[in-house]
């Protein structure tokens, strides 16, 4: 190999390195971007949505696990709205409203001995 092709040789490799480099480049942004983004929607207090494997919606953020259903169960759900808010003002009494400070305090109450706190 003569230094001419030599040199063509490592000059065709840096500029290969260098577009593979400006390539990882925007692919950590992209990702760092991502993230981002899926981090603000995981804050606490916040719900995020979405489609499962089988179809169904599913709602995060509103306990433990996910609250998931098909889309005809969440139009049954969303018939009941004027239904639901009358009976909760009926039963507002006995209905308890939880966030997640009461959920915390709760679960961190001082139980007598032998039992175990559960939110």
């Amino acid at each position: 190999m003569s230094n001419s092709q030599t040199a063509v040789s490592v000059a065709t490799s840096v500029q290969s390195a260098a577009e593979e480099l400006a390539l990882m480049r925007e692919m950590l942004a992209s990702l760092q971007a991502e993230n981002a983004t899926l981090k603000a929607g995981a804050k606490k207090g916040g719900t995020r949505l979405k489609v499962g494997d089988k179809g169904g919606l599913s709602i995060y953020g509103l306990g433990r696990f996910p609250t998931t259903l098909y889309w005809s169960q969440w139009q049954k759900v969303f018939a009941l709205k004027a239904e639901m808010e009358a009976f909760y003002e009926t039963n507002k009494a006995l209905i308890e409203e939880r966030s997640e400070v009461t959920r915390l305090a709760k679960a961190n109450a001082v139980k007598p001995e032998g039992e175990t706190a559960v939110a």
